[in-house]
């Protein structure tokens, strides 16, 4: 009796050992993964970070850039699923002027997070546009354009680009727009609402200030 008790608390503690192991195994692999898709979402918010960038920097009055999203983070077999914030607010770095803060979060048990502020320059220097699939909305403080590049984020379709395009109204002292899109369009040439051929764009930045539908 006493042999078959030593038994069964030897396979005991023989489970206990491959459960904590197993465990442990799990535990390196969620924090290397962390690593790798930290670096991973790091490298996409800058991504769209240097797009925007390339825009307001251009020594072009009228400039337009875009960035491919792709569907999942390439961290592990599957992949990482993710949402992307882009928001219209105060920055701390740029002397309380308005910025674009990018914030990039997982959606999966593998977590990692990253954000990239851009500073816009002096107060009022940008009509800032934030366009959706909903429409198009001017940004106020604390409006947030949603990006889901991941299929099937809470039934909302897939984000599958980011259109930036600048311009200005052709009259002194005219404003200056920056549109920022989220097409979910599966291909580049069929986001074409934000283009210099595009209505709205030719009202706002042309040489009838009047007739922009913007405020």
């Amino acid at each position: 009796m006493r042999g078959f008790a030593l038994w069964i608390l030897t396979k005991f503690a023989m489970l206990f050992f491959i459960f904590a192991l197993a465990a442990i195994l799990l535990q390196m692999s969620l924090v290397q993964q962390s690593g790798a898709c930290a670096t991973q979402a790091h490298d996409s918010a800058s991504g769209i970070t240097a797009k925007i960038s390339q825009v307001i920097f251009s020594p072009s009055e009228d400039e337009r850039q875009t960035y491919s999203l792709v569907g999942a983070l390439p961290v592990g077999s599957n992949g990482v699923r993710y949402e992307i914030n882009i928001t219209y607010r105060v920055l701390a770095d740029t002397g309380g002027n308005f910025g674009l803060n990018i914030g990039l979060g997982s959606l999966s048990e593998v977590s990692c997070d990253a954000w990239e502020n851009i500073g816009l320059g002096e107060p009022g220097k940008y009509v800032v546009m934030f366009v959706s699939p909903s429409g198009m909305q001017k940004a106020e403080k604390g409006s947030v354009l949603r990006l889901t590049p991941s299929a099937g984020v809470e039934g909302l379709k897939k984000s599958r680009y980011v259109i930036i395009l600048k311009c200005s109204q052709k009259a002194p002292g005219g404003k200056k727009y920056l549109f920022i899109q989220d097409c979910h369009q599966e291909t580049l040439s069929a986001c074409n609402e934000l283009s210099f051929d595009s209505d709205t764009i030719k009202k706002c930045c042309g040489w009838d200030p009047s007739a922009c539908p913007i405020g």
